[in-house]
């Protein structure tokens, strides 16, 4: 299972979501190619021991252009929403970074998993927020994912540096892919409705 996860599905996943999306929409997106590249690279690089950081380093540009378009797309920031958002994520984020890297790492990682786990946190946040202000399928469905997707890196960290555990590579696994696909299906809906609409502005001013 170990070798399912990191030989195939980490690795085809990314490539067959960017196929995905241009499969549905007809489109090249340069910034979903960009985005999903990233991450696409990071799972190379975690094959390795030796390259862990490059691999730690393309996950986290790639959350941050994640969290930059999730925040874009926001039709209104409420800060109500915001503070709701933070108070669902930080409180086990912080225990369990203070739990992790205090009791079984060196404690400069703690600093290392604080800025790595931030755009991973905002992007949960920012997508509670989409679904606050639009309740429907779609922002049930990326929320989820993207809370999958930060519960999955957490064990991925717990995995790596402290121990292994019954299914592990199985539930690192699914999550990661149900997060991906969450993700890819937001931007696959999002991008193109709001591209629609704009079109049909055009054709009433026209």
């Amino acid at each position: 299972m170990e070798l399912f996860q990191k030989g195939i599905s980490k690795v085809l996943l990314m490539p067959s979501l960017v196929f995905a999306y241009y499969c549905v929409t007809k489109k090249v997106n340069i910034k979903i190619i960009i985005i999903f590249f990233l991450h696409w690279w990071g799972d190379i690089f975690f094959l390795g021991d030796s390259t862990y950081y490059y691999a730690v380093f393309c996950f986290w540009l790639g959350d941050v252009i994640n969290a930059y378009e999730f925040y874009k797309k926001l039709l209104k920031f409420r800060m109500i929403y915001f503070i709701l958002g933070l108070s669902i994520v930080c409180p086990p984020v912080i225990y369990f970074g203070n739990f992790m890297f205090i009791k079984h790492v060196e404690h400069f990682m703690l600093y290392v998993f604080y800025g790595y786990i931030t755009p991973l946190s905002l992007m949960v946040i920012f997508s509670l927020m989409h679904f606050c202000e639009k309740i429907n399928f779609m922002n049930l469905f990326f929320m989820i994912g993207n809370m999958l997707f930060i519960f999955s890196d957490i064990n991925v960290i717990w995995v790596s540096f402290a121990e292994r555990y019954y299914l592990d590579s199985l539930i690192v696994m699914v999550t990661y892919v149900i997060a991906q696909m969450g993700i890819i299906n937001w931007y696959i809906i999002n991008e193109n409705s709001i591209e629609g609409i704009l079109l049909e502005k055009v054709k009433k001013i026209i």
